[in-house]
């Protein structure tokens, strides 16, 4: 690396290709940061000879991380977080600065609208940084302390993480609408129609959840859907019926005219939702902080 160049960009400097990286914006990133966009347009070109490679991708219409610039920015987050944690208030709270959480994509879109408001009134000098993965790639970021903490599905029981409850989640079943098994208002385990069972792709935890609630799925080859919206919508289009957790279930996807939601009968099963970190890291501190004010929130998890 240009060691030279480097010594020439200051935290302010980092604080504003951090804003870049996460805003995608040149515009809402300047004003974020008070500063012009050509001056920060000039940082970014500055930046990038330090670093010796390109770190953002820009055209007229768009502005992305460039592939090899994503380690150079999880370097920019980390010198920011440990900036962060040398004030007195960073030393006393830890929750100062950039919070990075991963969520999985069955919580991402779902559980984040409900907790970003309260965790920013709750940590006024936190900025929450979101990451969506899969169960995987977040524990690789977790062990690397990439990521202070991640919203998974638990238990995961992977050595040198530490888990941390935050509710139960209700899984229902999706059915196309008419199904015959629309005439239930509960779904015996035993009903479950195995063979028409949509599976998620391999990686996705819903997909073990799935096998968890349905058994073997044995008669012909499943389904798989890449995401969970397109699972809703396969549903939709009549391919067959889904387990979903409550909290997609219940999110309007102007779909409710084709999909019929049906819970099971007793035991009803569920999904543990909650946070995960690495032991002895600031973010199984953090995630203490964190589950104080989450464990207050009323999580509407069933139907």
């Amino acid at each position: 690396m240009p060691h030279d160049a480097l010594r020439s960009i200051s935290v302010r400097d980092l604080r504003a290709i951090a804003t870049l990286a996460r805003t995608l914006h040149f515009g809402r990133a300047a004003e974020e940061c008070g500063m012009a966009q050509s001056s920060l347009s000039a940082l970014v070109r500055r930046f990038e000879t330090a670093v010796g490679h390109q770190v953002f991708e820009r055209s007229s219409r768009r502005v992305a991380v460039a592939p090899a610039g994503a380690g150079a920015i999880d370097t920019v987050d980390r010198i920011l977080q440990t900036v962060a944690e040398l004030s007195p208030e960073g030393r006393a709270s830890g929750m100062t600065g950039f919070v990075r959480l991963g969520a999985i994509p069955t919580l991402a879109a779902y559980l984040t609208p409900h907790i970003l408001g309260p965790l920013r009134a709750s940590f006024g000098d936190a900025k929450f940084l979101f990451t969506e993965a899969l169960t995987e790639q977040l524990t690789a970021a977790l062990r690397a302390e990439r990521l202070d903490a991640a919203l998974l599905s638990l238990p995961l029981k992977v050595r040198g993480l530490e888990e941390f409850p935050l509710f139960e989640e209700e899984l229902v079943l999706a059915l196309p609408r008419g199904h015959a098994l629309s005439t239930h208002a509960r779904i015996p385990r035993a009903r479950i129609p195995s063979g028409e069972m949509i599976l998620m792709d391999h990686g996705h935890c819903l997909r073990d959840n799935t096998l968890k609630v349905c058994g073997d799925i044995r008669s012909g080859v499943p389904t798989h859907a890449t995401g969970i919206e397109t699972l809703s919508a396969m549903v939709a289009a009549g391919v067959g019926c889904a387990v979903l957790p409550a909290l997609a279930a219940l999110r309007p996807r102007g779909l409710d005219d084709l999909v019929e939601l049906r819970r099971f009968t007793e035991p009803v099963p569920t999904r543990t939702v909650g946070l995960v970190a690495k032991s002895g890291s600031i973010g199984a501190a953090r995630s203490v902080e964190l589950l104080r004010v989450l464990r207050e929130l009323d999580f509407k998890t069933s139907l």
